[in-house]
């Protein structure tokens, strides 16, 4: 992953957020009375969309957080 805590556990979270997408528009598709098969069409299409959405987000983010940071080095002795 990277060695910054917050960008480790940024992605985890849009790894997990992702995949929760999906599941959440397969249970839904299947609850309003739609085959297995389709549900995992769905799952599959909106897994796609959400990474697209979430990932771009997330590293537009830590994009914008690097430009931020300030990088001092020690002296020379």
């Amino acid at each position: 992953m990277t060695v910054l805590p917050a960008a480790s556990m940024a992605t985890l979270v849009a790894l997990v957020n992702t995949f929760l997408v999906g599941a959440i528009a397969a249970t839904v598709y299947l609850v309003l009375g739609g085959s297995a098969t389709m549900a995992l069409v769905y799952a599959g299409v909106a897994f796609v969309i959400a990474s697209i959405v979430i990932w771009g987000w997330l590293f537009l983010q830590l994009h914008r957080i690097r430009r931020r940071l300030v990088i001092q080095f020690p002296p020379n002795h």
